[in-house]
């Protein structure tokens, strides 16, 4: 059975991270025996009788320092019912007659133990929860990149969010940096100011994504570690030497992967910070791309004749992974269309798009693009 422990609220809300204001002891009652019918005590005791707080081992060292004794926690109701002094507490108190029976068999003493559940125990939720107002939501998920975690946090958050970052970098030990949007993300570049809410200000990292490593630096880059299952859908259609136009390939999510696996690719982005991450992840990941341009998308796609890499018709797939405004730029297959006539039923756009209510995708998609074309696939990705 667990037990309901809980840090009371801390008043008033603080800003700052004070971490021995964090912390709960838990009267309880423990039965001394010998360590040898530890095994037998635990069968025979009911689960309702353990001390059953979560993370917190029912067994402890004996309290008299007897080596070859132990000490088992029980459950804390017990503790405001037992009678008598600290050190000689009659087993008939506890107001359950099993475990009364059973506790006589095994122990040969109760006896008081307090259960302090430091900091250190507490669950970053148990914690924010302890500290921020009622009313103020606690964070309840965070993206990961490499060592750096990145919140989304609201206007209320705002007096608490290093507080907030501080408790998410202490409670992740994986993690050295905390940090949170601000703003909203560059309509140019793709990607958001940032504040540093704890821990080191890198913003250099690394993740494995699809079977490849990828560097980068998030302050300048787009990059959402959510889209590994859209990245790997897409690139499982791409087939060795296809030839493949990436529109906006930022650090290379879809270029690496499709590069490593036999595509001849060719990757744009007109971030430079992007663009200088892709050639240093194809290093990384020991590929070659036909070439990785630092460019607007729609000269990119304008200048297709001219990209194809040596011995092809006709890019097999175009990637257009920018989906605030990437629609906009399909205007330009209404002008190579006819240059790629007998290639056109083969050539497959992948347009990434927001809806909204009311809106339809294709209907967006056909605003863009007059030419004749076939819609296959309309997935969701998020």
């Amino acid at each position: 059975m667990t037990r309901l422990v809980r840090l009371p609220k801390i008043l008033p809300p603080p800003t700052t991270l004070d971490r021995s204001a964090y912390s709960l002891t838990v009267p309880c009652l423990a039965a001394r025996v010998p360590a040898r019918q530890l095994g037998e005590l635990r069968a025979a005791l009911p689960k309702r009788a353990w001390v059953g707080v979560p993370r917190v081992k029912a067994v402890v060292d004996d309290p008299l320092g007897l080596v070859d004794h132990r000490a088992f926690l029980l459950n804390p109701d017990y503790a405001d019912a037992a009678a008598g002094t600290e050190e000689d507490i009659n087993v008939d108190c506890i107001p359950d007659k099993e475990v009364t029976a059973v506790l006589s068999k095994f122990a040969i003493g109760i006896t008081r133990h307090n259960l302090h559940l430091p900091y250190e125990y507490w669950l970053a939720e148990d914690i924010l929860s302890a500290a921020l107002p009622d009313g103020v939501e606690v964070p309840a998920s965070f993206e990961i990149v490499g060592h750096l975690a990145h919140l989304n946090l609201r206007s209320e958050h705002g007096p608490f969010r290093h507080l907030i970052g501080q408790v998410i970098l202490d409670k992740n030990r994986a993690l050295r940096t905390v940090v949170s949007k601000v703003g909203v993300i560059d309509t140019t570049f793709r990607f958001f100011n940032m504040e540093l809410l704890a821990g080191d200000a890198d913003f250099e990292v690394e993740v494995r994504q699809s079977g490849c490593r990828f560097r980068f630096d998030y302050s300048k880059v787009y990059w959402n570690s959510r889209l590994s299952g859209e990245h790997e859908r897409l690139v499982d259609k791409i087939g060795k030497g296809e030839a493949v136009l990436d529109v906006f390939c930022g650090v290379g999510p879809f270029a690496i992967p499709a590069a490593r696996k036999g595509a001849r690719v060719v990757a744009n982005d007109l971030n430079p910070a992007s663009h200088a991450a892709l050639l240093g992840n194809a290093e990384l990941n020991k590929v070659t791309l036909v070439a990785s341009l630092n460019r607007d998308g729609r000269d990119v796609i304008l200048e297709s004749r001219q990209l194809l890499p040596p011995g092809a018709s006709h890019f097999s797939h175009y990637i257009m992974n920018l989906p605030a405004i990437a629609v906009t730029f399909c205007d330009a297959f209404d002008v190579i269309a006819d240059d790629f006539a007998e290639h056109w039923d083969k050539m497959h756009i992948h347009v990434y798009v927001f809806v909204r209510p009311g809106e339809h995708a294709v209907s967006l998609l056909k605003q863009h693009i007059r030419h004749a074309i076939v819609v296959d696939e309309v997935h969701m990705v998020r």
